[in-house]
């Protein structure tokens, strides 16, 4: 575990695509072991996030449409 740790402070000061896959691998291990996700947030807090959401996603298709047209 701590040459693990060792190596993942390592790869974050060092190398942004090793820091990527070492993220993957956490989330992928942490999502894996999620097996339900209780929403505590009041209503006006998840339609903020949903507003959120849904412009970073309008931002993100306008930037694939660009690219896509080059």
């Amino acid at each position: 575990m701590d040459l693990l740790a060792e190596d993942f402070v390592h790869a974050r000061a060092n190398d942004r695509h090793l820091a990527q896959k070492y993220h993957n691998l956490i989330l992928n291990k942490v999502a894996a072991s999620l097996t339900a996700v209780e929403v505590t947030d009041s209503q006006e807090a998840l339609d903020t996030k949903r507003a959120a959401f849904a412009a970073a996603l309008a931002e993100l298709t306008s930037i694939r449409a660009n690219q896509d047209t080059k």
